[in-house]
């Protein structure tokens, strides 16, 4: 191995180390809370909360892929401001997937994921981040509210959020919200993919009953996160 060949990483290996350094990153955004500058010992469950879930999430994601279309990516993401970040990431390896990976953001408000985030905040939560992103973006103001209802509107109706071209045209999704064990964060867990090769139909007909049982397998027995 000449010298070039051993200073230069191959596009894989960076990507490798990318998402190594990326998951370390956000275990280490997982200890504090909103408003939080500092940590202390006591906040420590945090990090293993969020390393346990990413973990017991895993053979979710895979199951929730076991359907009758290759083409859908499952994944489970938690909030950083008004974005929904992904941290587990799992999809057939023949599907004609969107590139969707650990580490990609989503809207809050606009994705299948974030809406479900939204709907498992506390409404206090809710409404705090309902105003930043209304103090963030006053031109999107209209959409905005529209999609904040909508996202109550769907859990209400499916116990569940949908995301059918709302984010983008070329994107459909289905999420729910996921408790943590010690019932003090929410994360989000969702199905979904190309609009030309999953459709809103097949979603709620054949996934959301599997989207519904996985968070329930995946949050506190003594949270109930049913609503149909």
């Amino acid at each position: 191995m000449n010298d070039d060949e051993f200073k230069t990483l191959t596009e894989a290996e960076s990507d490798r180390r990318f998402v190594t350094a990326l998951a370390r990153g956000l275990d280490v955004l997982r200890c504090f809370r909103p408003h939080e500058t500092t940590l202390t010992n006591k906040l420590g469950y945090g990090v293993l909360a969020g390393i346990e879930i990413a973990e017991r999430a895993k053979d979710e994601l895979r199951a929730l892929c076991d359907g009758p279309n290759i083409h859908v990516t499952a994944a489970l993401a938690e909030p950083f401001q008004r974005s929904a970040v992904y941290t587990s990431v799992y999809r057939d390896e023949q599907s004609v997937a969107l590139s969707m990976n650990v580490g990609a953001r989503l809207p809050l408000f606009h994705s299948a994921v974030g809406r479900a985030i939204l709907v498992g905040m506390g409404e206090a939560a809710r409404e705090e981040n309902l105003q930043l992103a209304l103090a963030e973006r006053p031109e999107e103001r209209d959409r905005i509210l529209r999609s904040h209802d909508q996202a109550l509107e769907d859990y209400e109706k499916y116990g569940l959020c949908t995301g059918f071209g709302s984010w983008r045209k070329d994107v459909h999704g289905i999420g729910v919200p996921v408790i943590s064990l010690n019932g003090d964060r929410v994360y989000g867990l969702n199905i979904g993919g190309s609009s030309f090769l999953v459709s809103p139909e097949e979603l709620m007909e054949h996934y959301a009953e599997p989207l519904k049982r996985a968070a329930i397998a995946l949050s506190p027995e003594s949270v109930d996160l049913a609503r149909a």
